[in-house]
């Protein structure tokens, strides 16, 4: 095999084009089932939050607001595989947790946000803004994760993964403040 056939292999495995897959605990679900919907979700929104990244990286002042995402983003990798992983499976210790402590951080960064911040009482209308209309969109994908995670838990009885849910509320309040701070700080930038 060719380095670039052995390449080729790591990506498409063929594993799944009967219609199921293994989550990461070895157990086979149809492909359609809520345990790859909750984590299809939970990589959408590491990728929109990559977009909304992207962003503030190259045009906020604010330095910090990009590596705050990205932090998100390495803690939905350990979410996601939390819910592909079943609690008594030995693997299921090693992945980092999502716990109080990670969805009270969010409240306090959102707190931080909002002290800077006017939140005015209308209904908001994406697309005024490019870097808002990212995380806008970055927040939507979150809040459809929160609704799949908690069909996810309510189905599977996955009650260790409560504060998970708590931790996608948070962030979906986050990014409707840091949207909105974005909006009243940067230069409304195109790409």
């Amino acid at each position: 095999m060719s380095e670039q056939e052995f390449e080729f292999e790591k990506v498409t495995t063929r594993g799944g084009d009967g219609g199921s897959s293994f989550i990461y605990s070895g157990e086979k679900y149809s492909k359609d089932d809520i345990t790859f919907a909750a984590v299809g979700d939970i990589d959408e929104l590491s990728s929109a939050l990559g977009l909304g990244r992207s962003w503030l990286d190259q045009y906020a002042a604010d330095t910090q607001l990009g590596p705050v995402l990205e932090g998100i983003q390495q803690e939905l990798i350990s979410l996601g595989g939390l819910v592909a992983t079943a609690p008594n499976h030995e693997n299921y210790a090693l992945i980092p947790p999502i716990h109080e402590d990670s969805w009270r951080r969010i409240e306090t960064l959102q707190k931080d946000l909002m002290s800077r911040t006017t939140i005015g009482d209308r209904f908001i209308l994406p697309g005024e803004h490019e870097g808002s209309a990212r995380l806008d969109m970055a927040r939507s994908i979150c809040r459809r994760a929160e609704r799949t995670l908690v069909s996810f838990i309510r189905t599977r009885y996955r009650t260790d993964l409560y504060d998970c849910q708590r931790y996608l509320n948070r962030i979906s309040d986050y990014l409707f403040v840091l949207a909105r701070y974005v909006e009243q700080t940067c230069a409304p930038h195109t790409s």
